[in-house]
């Protein structure tokens, strides 16, 4: 469904507002949007991603794509009755539509019915700081270098150290594209990474929120 046409110009803010949460957004455009952020009424932020967390998350998992085309999740599926507010920020001379749609209703990740969101969220970690990610769905890593260190635990115990090469041809295993560094874990096989950055580096982390959390 469409929810809306995006004003052109760079910097220029539109507010979109509907009564239901959709498991994806849409859109295509040339030049990558400034930002998106999503803000469901009672529970919290569920979208919070500038022009590199847009290109990154909007292609994960994707085998094929119309060109400059993005796919941001939102949800587990459709959420019914929720005031959700998508507030959009243009790069360009660009008037892209900005679509939502599900292929389902939400269901939870924990056996309840409430339904579960997708949270996408960026965070910066400083420079030879130890960060542990844990309960994470993705993980993007924006231009991370060899000189960065990435010890993954396995549920079973296995302990493993990466470099940033290596996560490249692990996201070949699940998608034919290439230049994004993600880690996957929707299996759930992952129990944390610990990540020390060479330099300050920025973030994506998706994971699962239920419904009716605040976040």
């Amino acid at each position: 469904m469409k929810i809306g046409t995006l004003t052109t110009g760079a910097a220029t803010v539109d507010s979109f507002k509907i009564n239901y949460v959709p498991g994806y957004l849409y859109f295509i455009a040339a030049t990558q949007l400034t930002s998106i952020k999503v803000v469901v009424a009672g529970d919290g932020v569920i979208c919070d991603l500038a022009t590199a967390g847009l290109s990154a998350v909007g292609v994960i998992g994707r085998y094929g794509a119309v060109a400059n085309s993005y796919y941001i999740p939102l949800a587990t599926g459709f959420i019914p009755d929720k005031v959700c507010e998508i507030v959009t920020v243009n790069s360009a001379a660009q008037t892209p539509a900005l679509y939502g749609h599900a292929f389902q209703r939400s269901s939870s990740t924990k056996g309840t019915l409430k339904g579960a969101y997708i949270q996408s969220v960026q965070l910066t970690v400083l420079a030879s700081t130890p960060y542990v990610f844990k309960d994470f769905v993705q993980l993007v890593i924006d231009s991370p270098t060899t000189a960065d260190q990435i010890m993954i635990q396995f549920q079973d115990g296995h302990l493993e150290n990466f470099e940033s090469t290596e996560l490249l041809a692990w996201l070949s295993l699940k998608a034919n594209n290439v230049g994004n560094y993600v880690i996957g874990n929707e299996d759930g096989r992952i129990n944390y990474i610990r990540y020390i950055p060479s330099t300050d580096r920025t973030f994506t982390v998706c994971k699962f929120v239920e419904v009716g959390t605040i976040i």
